[in-house]
């Protein structure tokens, strides 16, 4: 058990798969912040409440946190996109259920203005390998530039 206040000090291996962690004291809260600076794509926690094993922490505003509170939106949306479900998506942007060519322009668009762009920036994480941004970055522009394209022609 921790004493409440404890901060966790997260962040992201050369190896995505993986994630370490430290603790710090309740008032260390600039030694923390130095320790993340010094290991590089991190975020730190506090903890707030504990239950037996559980364990339940808030994200402070340092670190990749702005990087996590977008990953977070993300998934949501994702997830509104996988269960049909569209209250995830402006008012102006509705699945089209009316015909198969109305659907398959549909897809296009998603591929070129959410797809694309979201594999282009994901090729920008510095904790992923080279040949991997690499590809992400092509397989991100040619998703544009050939579903772009079949729009254009299917117009």
């Amino acid at each position: 058990m921790y004493p409440l206040g404890t901060l966790k000090v997260a962040w992201i291996e050369k190896d995505p798969e993986y994630m370490s962690s430290d603790m710090f004291g309740p008032n260390d809260l600039k030694k923390a912040v130095a320790f993340g600076e010094e290991v590089g794509d991190y975020f730190i926690m506090q903890l707030i409440s504990q239950t037996k094993d559980r364990y339940r922490w808030k994200v402070l505003p340092y670190g990749n946190y702005n990087l996590y509170k977008r990953g977070m939106k993300l998934r949501k949306k994702f997830n509104s996109i996988f269960n049909n479900d569209e209250s995830g998506f402006d008012d102006d942007i509705k699945l089209i259920n009316d015909s198969d060519e109305k659907k398959t322009q549909m897809v296009r668009l998603v591929d070129v203005f959410f797809i694309g762009p979201l594999l282009i920036y994901a090729s920008t994480f510095k904790a992923l390998p080279s040949y991997l941004r690499v590809a992400l970055l092509l397989i991100g522009i040619a998703t544009i530039v050939y579903n772009g394209n079949n729009y254009l022609k299917n117009k």
